[in-house]
């Protein structure tokens, strides 16, 4: 299923035009993933879940073999709901 088609369809259950429900799902489209980079964790019932860690690693210089611990990326998960 497309963008334009989900607009269509919440167009049609919501009674409004599809412009304005296009709109809503833009606004949805930067809700969630600015909620992960915040560190929340975003749950829908019946469907499933959203969340971000942080990975970090660790190592050994080559110099003197010290353990460092390097800069951790994120890693986004989908759960869905069973």
């Amino acid at each position: 299923m497309t963008k334009k088609e989900i607009a269509k369809y919440v167009a049609s259950c919501a009674g409004v035009n599809k412009a304005k429900a296009e709109r809503c799902i833009n606004c949805y489209h930067k809700a969630i993933p600015g909620a992960l980079k915040r560190g929340e964790r975003v749950i829908f019932r019946d469907f499933g879940s959203f969340s971000a860690t942080k990975k970090s690693k660790s190592g050994k210089t080559s110099e003197n073999r010290s353990a460092i611990e390097y800069c951790g990326e994120k890693s986004y998960k989908v759960y869905p709901e069973q």
